[in-house]
């Protein structure tokens, strides 16, 4: 199952069955220099994603110390949008890795992914609009599912339980610009995929 996630995990898009600081200023989404990540209660996921200070800069997705980047070998298709993934491991605890079976991570790991369209996919440097930034919290009984929609100013990201739809236009790797109504999935079709696991995921 760890395989399946980091592969790409509930990777839903705008179909069920698609494959897959500036000095003084901090952002809704931002944590103070310095930061621990601070995990929200068992059951009571916060409101907002900067409650989590999972990032030092949100809009540029930097992760507060702690918090790890990674990537996988086959990512899933998402309705072109592009995805980072971190892991967040707490204090003392490690992840118990298998070259050939699933892995056991330890109660308080966080699986993070934040997916975004850029606005032209030739160019990097022009920019993004982040969608939603999904969390995987391994908690006493399993894992819990969550996920944070980024506001069309893009300042900050808040819970969202039904799903959402976000009108998006952007420019692809052949250079043809593109609409689409990029679909959230709600924490029931994230289940549907990842359900309620146990250690691993």
């Amino acid at each position: 199952m760890a395989g399946a996630l980091l592969a790409g995990g509930c990777a839903r898009a705008s179909h069920p069955h698609d494959t897959d600081r500036a000095a003084g200023h901090v952002s809704d989404g931002a944590a103070e220099a310095g930061t621990s990540v601070t995990p929200a209660p068992e059951g009571s996921p916060y409101a907002t994603l900067a409650e989590w200070h999972l990032f030092e800069d949100p809009q540029k997705q930097v992760p507060t110390d702690g918090v790890v980047p990674y990537d996988v070998i086959s990512p899933l298709f998402a309705d072109y949008a592009s995805k980072r993934r971190f892991l967040y491991v707490p204090k003392g605890e490690t992840l118990g890795y298998s070259s050939s079976d699933t892995w056991r991570f330890p109660v308080g790991a966080i699986l993070i992914k934040t997916f975004s369209y850029l606005t032209d996919a030739r160019d990097t440097t022009k920019g993004e609009t982040l969608l939603e930034t999904r969390l995987l919290i391994r908690e006493s009984d399993g894992w819990a599912l969550h996920t944070y929609v980024w506001n069309a100013e893009q300042t900050g990201a808040k819970l969202t339980v039904a799903g959402a739809t976000i009108p998006s236009r952007f420019i692809d790797a052949s250079g043809s610009s593109r609409t689409n109504d990029y679909v959230v999935p709600s924490e029931d079709d994230c289940r549907t995929c990842h359900g309620r696991l146990g250690s691993t995921a």
